[in-house]
């Protein structure tokens, strides 16, 4: 039917934007050598890069690019060679992506197409305060679910490397509309070098500012509380006899029947799940780039007590985090 068919069509058009996103970041990141100009090919090869490190260090590959310091770890920085993701992170990364497409396009079940052409309609009369018989955990999911790009962009905007070519201002405005397909590309590329970064560039300040945190914790929390049902009439509320976990397991019970019936319901379930898990790699450096993570026990405690709150962790952690550490200037290299 019509309704099939344009389903089709928009998971097609999520599918090319994700290929193309993902084609684009590599192009940025792993520029080839012959597309330069003769000079800028001298100053950024590679090959050239990793014989003056060892020249200088008397150490071999990554070890003595890293060592070198200067101007070579800034150039090879800028080209993705020294502090960039590694093949484990690629992998888990685009993993997440093609299961997500893949689920969106051919595995989610739509078993009730009526139930989704009526969706947005019976959410419409939800929040008109009309009779509907539309799930509250499910309109809890659709309406939060612009938090989990922006507590994200608060995470790996103040992260990105000044000399990073690969930018993540595309990357974060189309994750607010299809989520994991455009963001999976970019945190599958982008490095997490240490030095000097962009926490001073317009996303940064809009995302990872305290204010913009503050709202985003607040709005999670109402959204999860509406979802549980403490805003439906409850005998805390004084609204009817029923107590609040009787409503929630009536709500999730209706939740579970809408995932196996209706791709409207489980598509955004699994997008939120997959920002969930792609947000670990960023809260992981964040903490480690703000010096409440050295690798003991108790750091590990806490990490996993943000990551068990999915998205109220995330908020919270940009709620309470200290700023970033000022990078002290390079010393200057003693002359010959």
């Amino acid at each position: 039917d019509i309704l099939s068919y344009k389903m089709r069509l928009c998971s097609g058009l999520l599918i090319a934007l994700s290929i193309a996103e993902g084609a684009s970041a590599f192009s940025l990141v792993h520029q080839p050598v012959l597309f330069r100009s003769p000079a800028a090919a001298l100053r950024r090869s590679p090959q050239k890069l990793f014989r003056i490190a060892e020249q200088n260090a008397g150490t071999s590959g990554r070890v003595g690019l890293r060592r070198s310091g200067g101007l070579i770890a800034a150039r090879a920085q800028e080209i993705g060679i020294m502090e960039g993701s590694g093949p484990l992170r690629k992998v888990a990364n685009f993993g997440i992506l093609a299961a997500f497409m893949a689920w969106v396009t051919f595995l989610g079940p739509d078993v009730d197409p009526e139930g989704t052409k009526t969706f947005f309609a019976d959410t419409l009369k939800f929040f008109q305060g009309q009779e509907s018989p539309a799930n509250p955990i499910l309109v809890a999911i659709w309406t939060a679910f612009p938090l989990w790009p922006a507590a994200l962009a608060g995470l790996i905007c103040p992260l990105k490397p000044k000399n990073q070519a690969l930018p993540d201002t595309p990357f974060v405005a189309a994750s607010f509309i299809i989520g994991t397909a455009a963001i999976a590309p970019y945190l599958a590329l982008n490095s997490y070098a240490e030095g000097e970064t962009d926490s001073d560039s317009t996303l940064a300040k809009t995302f990872g500012g305290k204010p913009a945190a503050i709202v985003m914790l607040v709005s999670a929390l109402a959204f999860l509380a509406f979802g549980v049902g403490v805003f439906a009439p409850n005998d805390i509320n004084g609204g009817s006899d029923y107590p609040i976990d009787v409503i929630f397991f009536t709500y999730l019970k209706g939740f579970w029947s809408l995932l196996q019936t209706q791709k409207v319901a489980s598509a955004p379930t699994l997008d939120c799940v997959f920002l969930w898990l792609l947000s670990a790699k960023p809260l992981l450096e964040d903490m480690k780039r703000r010096k409440w993570f050295s690798g003991d026990a108790a750091d590990w405690a806490l990490f996993s007590s943000f990551m068990a709150a999915p998205l109220v962790g995330m908020c919270f952690w940009l709620c309470v985090r200290p700023e970033l550490p000022a990078i002290s200037p390079p010393a200057p290299e003693p002359e010959a």
